[in-house]
């Protein structure tokens, strides 16, 4: 068995700031593993090494519940739900489809700050406890070592210009398929045709301007992050192609490229928080009009460069502006305690989930059999993978239905591959966190 069992969803996202919880809860004396929610090795956690406790990246009804917790864990009645999205929109908040509900409201979930407290308390869900953004500790002084240089970033992606410009992007529909589409409303019953419409012109618009900068300035290179839920497209690619300056990378968290770059854009990404944290300079790009009610609540009344003369302008101006949104909006969502870091608040929770029953799920309300189903799919996903079973295989080619299924199931397996973290990138993120928190303990001592 083992104590603690992580999953995740996007390693960019979420892998450093879980492999800091892994390192102090081993430091505390626990078991801890981390596991993708789409690893196919999962039948381990439901037999042999079932989870005392497990942290979910999200959870919001009962079919996440099944998914994220049963189909991985089984019966279990220590659920912890980190839950990575906390800042929404005016219409998402509306809907209510983040407020926790069915078995998934009876599970203990991390508040990041008062707001969503409030929220997930409102809406009845019982067990939330605001500890801080565990991604915020990386950006304090103690983690600072923690970084590549920028010397060492631009060698390891043979950036060869004098100055990085980072783009943080988070046009996740932008290019998604209709089928998609569907999916998404009757599941949050949240109609996304208009901020799909707005996100496709803002990112066409925004990639006008982008390059008519690298037309004029061969000596910056402009770095495109792409939100870990954004897919890359012929527009992306082309302008990789014919520009050596410009860089789609997924690679590495958003905190490492938000420390090495001189300049920061964004449209409507979370992240910006980050930057603010970061104490770096950032800039909102909305070439295009916005509704209020779709944007992320944290851009209320934020200042926004609207016009490709401006985006130039702040190219080359030396002057550090103030930042673009509200500092009393980021506190609203995002608690500061410099008194303790977040990840020791998270750390004490989980052993008190772990050494009583006060967090416990009602056993009579969860009870659950494992599901032929959830060890099944595993079994054969894993099949398809070693034998390299694919539409053209002769036995399958003749029958359409299972070669169309065929054919989306590699898609889907090569996005998702690209989001798992081997064994060997969680050691090595792991071993440069113990070193950063033992020379923290020597200090103390």
């Amino acid at each position: 068995m083992v104590d603690f069992l992580i999953t995740y969803e996007h390693k960019a996202r979420e892998l450093e700031n879980i492999c800091l919880l892994k390192v102090e809860l081993e430091r505390r004396g626990y078991r801890v593993d981390i596991m993708h929610t789409q690893d196919l090795n999962r039948l381990r956690y439901l037999f042999a090494k079932k989870p005392k406790v497990i942290l979910t990246h999200a959870l919001y009804d009962n079919e996440d519940y099944y998914y994220h917790v049963n189909a991985i864990a089984g019966n279990i009645l220590k659920v912890v739900n980190l839950q990575w999205e906390q800042v929404l929109s005016k219409e998402a908040y509306k809907k209510g489809f983040h407020n926790p509900k069915q078995k998934a409201a009876l599970a203990t979930h991390i508040c990041w700050g008062k707001e969503t407290f409030e929220r997930l308390i409102t809406s009845g869900v019982e067990h939330c406890v605001i500890t801080g953004a565990i991604q915020m500790d990386f950006l304090k002084n103690k983690f600072e070592e923690y970084y590549y240089k920028k010397e060492e970033i631009m060698k390891m992606y043979n950036i060869r210009d004098k100055s990085i410009i980072l783009y943080i992007s988070s046009f996740t529909l932008a290019n998604v398929s209709e089928d998609f589409k569907e999916n998404l409303k009757k599941r949050t019953n949240y109609d996304i045709d208009e901020l799909s419409e707005i996100m496709i012109n803002t990112k066409i618009e925004t990639l006008r301007w982008i390059e008519e900068i690298l037309k004029k300035d061969t000596e910056k290179t402009i770095v495109y992050r792409p939100h870990p839920n954004e897919s890359c497209d012929k527009d992306l690619e082309r302008l990789e192609n014919e520009y050596k300056n410009f860089r789609v990378i997924k690679d590495l968290s958003v905190k490492q490229w938000i420390k090495v770059a001189e300049k920061i854009f964004t449209w409507m990404s979370t992240s910006i928080v980050e930057v603010y944290f970061a104490n770096k300079s950032c800039y909102v790009l909305r070439p295009q009009e916005h509704n209020e009610n779709l944007d992320a609540v944290i851009y209320k009344d934020s200042k926004i460069i609207d016009n490709y003369n401006e985006f130039e302008e702040t190219l080359t101006s030396e002057k550090s502006d103030k930042f673009p949104i509200n500092e009393s909006e980021i506190f609203k969502y995002y608690q500061i305690d410099n008194s303790k870091y977040s990840y020791e608040k998270i750390c004490d929770l989980l052993e008190e989930v772990l050494t009583t029953n006060k967090y416990d799920l009602p056993s009579s309300e969860v009870k659950y059999r494992i599901h032929p189903k959830a060890i099944i799919t595993p079994i054969v996903k894993s099949t398809i993978i070693r034998f390299r079973i694919t539409k053209k295989t002769p036995i399958i080619r003749k029958n359409k239905k299972i070669s169309n299924w065929l054919n989306l199931f590699w898609e889907a397996r090569a996005k998702q591959e690209k989001d798992m973290a081997h064994s060997e990138e969680i050691n090595t993120i792991t071993e440069k966190i113990k070193i950063i928190l033992e020379k923290e303990n020597e200090k103390r001592d």
